[in-house]
């Protein structure tokens, strides 16, 4: 059996999210929410950079998928629901301790379950150079391709958002 220190994990991360709300109200990882179909929910993610420098080229995103809770997701959402707003933006740089705020407006058309996926990614190296790292620090990196994606933070597990029928 192996015990996991979820804090630990989360304080040595380069970038988390430092808060994520539904409506002002906010989300803790596993907690559900539950909103009648055509009600507006205001999503709003805070992330903070936790390394000692910037870290380059962002891209915040935040995607939605309807979950069937039998293996099966959707991620053509077109027709059950509606976003205002950016669901993705670039952050050219996040400075050492900068947080960067987003946020969209969602309107769930069709009573369901739908899940919200949070993630940050980038095309730049994430850790410094080999040479600079400790022997039992020092992560395998290959360079990158124009454009490719280097390293993905995700809010795990994805907020999870019940919609019931309007009333």
């Amino acid at each position: 059996m192996i015990i996991v220190d979820i804090q630990m994990i989360l304080t040595r991360l380069p970038i988390k999210p430092t808060e994520v709300t539904v409506n002002s109200e906010s989300i803790k990882p596993q907690a559900e929410y539950s909103c009648g179909a055509g009600e507006a929910l205001n999503l709003s993610v805070s992330v903070a950079n936790h390394l000692p420098r910037p870290l380059r080229r962002l891209r915040l995103s935040v995607r939605f998928y309807q979950d069937y809770n039998n293996g099966s997701v959707n991620y053509k959402c077109d027709h059950s629901l509606a976003v205002a707003g950016n669901n993705k933006v670039m952050l050219e740089s996040l400075a050492e301790s900068e947080k960067a705020h987003h946020q969209c407006t969602v309107i769930f058309l069709t009573p369901g379950e739908f899940k919200v996926d949070i993630q940050c990614s980038t095309t730049e190296p994430v850790y410094d150079e080999p040479s600079s790292l400790s022997l039992g620090d020092q992560p395998s990196l290959m360079p990158t391709c124009a454009g490719e994606v280097s390293h993905v933070w995700r809010f795990i597990p994805p907020i999870a958002i019940s919609v019931n029928e309007a009333e």
